[in-house]
């Protein structure tokens, strides 16, 4: 019983020394959010408050994840410890990095904050302290350490990026708490998984600010191609490879990858700017071990020059380029539609819309289980970077007399209207306004779909009342919702 009340006092100290040195950094972040229905395009889901932290880096600006604020229609800032909440505004959002600056519109409000510190990185095993809010004036230290050093994608993107994990024995992290290491930020945390808190390291936050702070804003790179491991014996004497240490295989270039030309699928990758990688495209960091060479691409700027040394086909040669910054939307079908407001047309109860991760995350968090195998195929296997066009899919008919025997067919991937391949709403208009099928001196409409998933055929007439049988019936109520023939 004595340990115990001793082990109760010295947390108390701890927690309480712990909270005096960094207290005057951190701030609470209020959001009202209003999320598109994205099954239901012209609707918003149910707005929600959100409750986050930010840290104070200076000038004037406020550091959170892009996570805290997506979807805000309103943005608060709340000193602890003070009742005053205080309008704000989002400056600058990275989504493929998770991370935003956000100021109070009065610019008064940081005049009495503390600027934080950004560490280095830190080793494996380190002991860390984790702010949480303990509710709108108090916060909490908790104790962590630094278990894992790892790559994931981030919540709010397709990118992936380092990522350190804190072993933790508190639940409910994950809202941008601040991470912290001899009084500097160490990380800021995205998402938590039973005991291990996912978190944003140091160093791209460093890299964050600086980029936002020079400007003009180059972003996170990418080398535009993809990997695949390479350890069988047999494979690595099929590129010849005989007494070569490492090495990753090319598996393929994308088409708007800035080495387009330069690599070929099939090339052996030995070597980043000097660094040997292994068979699976690891190298060797001096504080982690074996990390992934996408920790290398996190901390360039786009535009920034990269030596390559390759293998191909028993041939060593060194390949230099520019990487490119990398866009999450940049693909056939994105991570989320590239506005904030989601495009959309309704012809006759047929709803067209751009297919997204978004999409497909109406099924849950086991999308990737449960979304229709057709949508998921595309995505995973043909989902390339784009040049010019997008993929449209039609989620849902809305039940009417017009579209009448048709009304079971839903979530499937447009080709084309009218005989016109489509990657756009624009696109889908000018086809239903330019190339109508005539057929007995009436014009029809068609839609045909990927694959298997046939076609539909709607007359032009009679479309005026559909759609106004559709607008009373499902409270559409959208300006430019309904297709108007221009015929």
């Amino acid at each position: 019983m004595k340990k115990i009340h001793l082990f109760a006092i010295f947390f108390f100290v701890f927690s309480s020394l712990a909270l005096g040195e960094v207290d005057n950094s951190v701030v609470r972040i209020v959001t009202n959010k209003k999320p598109i229905d994205i099954s239901r395009p012209w609707q918003f889901l149910k707005v929600v408050e959100q409750n986050n932290l930010g840290v104070f880096v200076g000038n004037r600006d406020i550091l959170t994840t892009a996570y805290a604020v997506e979807d805000a229609t309103t943005v608060e800032l709340q000193k602890f410890g003070k009742p005053q909440k205080h309008q704000a505004q989002v400056v600058f959002i990275d989504f493929e990095v998770n991370l935003a600056i956000i100021r109070a519109n009065n610019a008064a409000f940081t005049k009495d904050l503390e600027a934080i510190s950004i560490a280095g990185e830190i080793n494996i095993n380190e002991e860390v302290t984790i702010y949480k809010a303990k509710d709108s004036y108090q916060l909490t230290a908790m104790p962590g350490h630094l278990s894992e050093v790892g790559v994931y994608n981030v919540a709010t993107s397709t990118y992936s990026i380092l990522t350190y994990l804190f072993q933790v024995q508190q639940k409910g992290l994950g809202w941008a708490e601040p991470v912290i290491y001899d009084d500097e930020l160490v990380a800021l945390t995205t998402g938590q998984d039973t005991h291990n808190v996912h978190a944003i390291p140091s160093a791209l936050i460093r890299k964050f600010l600086d980029d936002f702070r020079k400007q003009p804003y180059y972003g996170f790179p990418s080398l535009g191609i993809r990997l695949a491991g390479l350890v069988d014996p047999v494979a690595r004497s099929f590129y010849k490879l005989e007494g070569i240490e490492g090495g990753v295989r090319v598996s393929s270039v994308n088409n708007n990858s800035p080495f387009m030309g330069k690599l070929k699928a099939n090339d052996v990758l030995l070597q980043f700017n000097g660094k040997d990688l292994s068979e699976h495209g690891y190298f060797q960091h001096p504080k982690w071990g074996r990390v992934h060479i996408i920790y290398l691409l996190n901390l360039m700027r786009a535009g920034e020059s990269v030596n390559l040394t390759v293998m191909r086909v028993g041939k060593k040669i060194n390949i230099a380029g520019k990487v490119t910054r990398y866009d999450s939307n940049d693909f056939i079908m994105p991570f989320k539609p590239s506005s904030s407001k989601t495009e959309y047309l309704i012809f006759g109860g047929i709803v067209l819309q751009e297919m997204s991760q978004s999409f497909l995350e109406q099924w849950g968090e086991d999308w990737k289980n449960r979304a229709p195998f057709d949508l998921l195929y595309h995505y995973e296997y043909l989902n390339d970077p784009f040049q010019g066009k997008h993929q449209l899919v039609m989620g849902m008919i809305l039940a009417d007399e017009f579209n009448r025997g048709y009304q079971k067919m839903t979530d499937l991937l447009l080709l084309s209207v009218n005989d016109i391949n489509v990657g756009s709403i624009k696109e889908v208009r000018d086809a239903l306004n330019s190339n109508p099928i005539v057929r007995n001196g009436e014009k029809f409409a068609k839609f045909k779909f990927w694959r298997d998933g046939g076609e539909i055929i709607l007359p032009y007439k009679g479309l005026k009342a559909a759609h106004k049988r559709i607008d009373d019936t499902y409270s559409i109520n959208h300006q430019n919702a309904f297709f108007e023939s221009a015929l």
